[in-house]
């Protein structure tokens, strides 16, 4: 995202520059037309653990999330898990059969003190409207700060739905907080 923004500021100063001809005397030579929080934005690291099959899902919600962050001045940096790092770490827990099981497995081996946002994936359809029990009264692990529902399909991945914008408007906020 920093490259993009850095490629897409050159270039603002190339178009800057050639302006100067068209008698703009508004714009100062080398001026950016970003704002100054662009370049000072807070990277933030986060990693990732996916406990099954999500068909790529994961890749959406966390662009969407990402895309969130950025307008807050967070720029989000994944990488995959690791047990000695310190990061903050996002579950995605594709639910398969059954939630306890599915959950247990997928916060199996998670540190103690390591902070965890779980993302349980439901696999539904887009036409179903139904909704989902709050998991958090079957999660046992104290560091998991956050639990969210999103719903996906094999064919579109992470679709468009109230569950999905909700689910990704909190995992950007506990990140905010987190930042």
């Amino acid at each position: 995202m920093l490259r993009l923004v850095r490629r897409l500021s050159q270039g603002a100063v190339g178009m800057l520059e050639a302006s100067q001809d068209e008698d703009q005397p508004h714009q100062a030579r080398g001026q950016r037309l970003f704002p100054w929080w662009w370049r000072t934005a807070k990277v933030f690291h986060v990693q990732i653990r996916i406990a099954g099959k999500t068909s790529g899902a994961e890749k959406n919600f966390l662009k969407n999330v990402s895309k969130l962050l950025s307008h807050q001045r967070v720029s989000l940096r994944v990488k995959e898990f690791t047990e000695t790092s310190k990061d903050p770490l996002l579950v995605f827990c594709p639910i398969s059969s059954s939630m306890a099981n599915n959950i247990e497995i997928a916060l199996k081996g998670l540190r103690a003190g390591q902070k965890a946002i779980l993302v349980l994936m439901h696999y539904v359809q887009r036409d179903n409207t139904g909704t989902h029990v709050d998991a958090m009264k079957q999660v046992k692990c104290a560091d998991v700060i956050l639990t969210v529902h999103t719903r996906y399909t094999l064919q579109e991945g992470f679709y468009p739905c109230v569950m999905n914008e909700v689910a990704v408007a909190d995992v950007a906020s506990a990140l905010k907080d987190l930042a």
